[in-house]
């Protein structure tokens, strides 16, 4: 998939977001719906597998209280459909393969933008704009970081590219494309590379955003729909009801528990928690 069908992929899905309304739930009642309520027996670990998935999630009303989402069956059906091109199963596992071989890779003119960025020179190309618009932004305006913090920061697409794949995971998990045994395999795989970059949910959450605003430039959307995106990083990071807290930590030994994951086998699957799991 070339990286402007990839990007095209990207803003469709985020286009549609807004298409079904502008503006979104109050934050404290946004809070309150992603609050931890397990539906099923979960570990820290796989919480934490399942939140890979976080602004992405967040921004379609989704929550993190089950391996698969909580979205209807027939609402996941059309966000696979509208937006990843899935029609099948066939599709659904060729589009998960293609995103695990493509995460967080990016194109020469996105590296020479970011290489720019973080040296302060610029660059008269649209790459260094949507960065540049996309970091002043969270700077400015959504006060979430500093500028001086950004110049920093390992910039990049990879947390973006968790995400969708985290998310895409979960969706075919919950209407049978992988099994959950599957779909925890490649939530495991995305751990262990998520825990090799980031350090924080923070970080996490804030690297994503950048790298939407990268693969498109901010006057796509107006400055409601962009202070919309941002409100997730909040959400996420709520320090009373995130489900980040239930959630295994960031740190080393969190990593070597995830084996190296070996090439996963797509099973199908039944919708819902396996049987006689219980919620903890």
């Amino acid at each position: 998939m070339t990286a402007l069908t990839t990007a095209a992929l990207i803003w469709g899905v985020v286009i549609w977001i807004f298409v079904r309304g502008r503006f979104g739930p109050s934050m404290a009642s946004w809070t309150r719906a992603i609050a931890f309520k397990p539906k099923e027996e979960m570990s820290p670990e796989q919480l934490f597998g399942c939140l890979l998935s976080g602004n992405f999630a967040l921004l379609m009303r989704d929550n993190f209280n089950q391996i698969g989402s909580s979205l209807s069956e027939r609402r996941i059906g059309r966000v696979l459909r509208e937006h990843w091109g899935v029609e099948t199963r066939a599709d659904c596992l060729r589009m998960i393969e293609s995103r695990r071989e493509s995460l967080g890779k990016m194109s020469p003119p996105e590296k020479r933008a970011i290489a720019a960025w973080l040296t302060g020179e610029r660059v008269d190309s649209n790459e260094y704009a949507a960065i540049e618009d996309t970091c002043r932004f969270m700077a400015l305006r959504a006060h979430i970081t500093h500028v001086d913090e950004l110049r920093n920061d390992h910039l990049s697409v990879l947390a973006w590219d968790i995400q969708q794949l985290a998310y895409l995971v979960r969706l075919a998990c919950a209407v049978g494309h992988v099994s959950k045994p599957s779909a925890e395999e490649i939530l495991g795989a995305l751990r262990t590379r998520a825990r090799a970059h980031y350090g924080s949910w923070k970080d996490y959450s804030l690297a994503a955003l950048i790298g939407l605003g990268m693969r498109g430039s901010l006057e796509v959307f107006d400055h409601a729909e962009w202070t919309q995106f941002a409100r997730t990083h909040a959400v996420f990071l709520n320090e009373r009801r995130s489900p980040t807290k239930s959630a295994s930590r960031w740190t080393v030994a969190a990593v070597q528990r995830d084996a190296p994951a070996a090439p996963a086998r797509f099973e199908s699957g039944s919708r819902g928690p396996a049987a006689g799991a219980v919620a903890p």
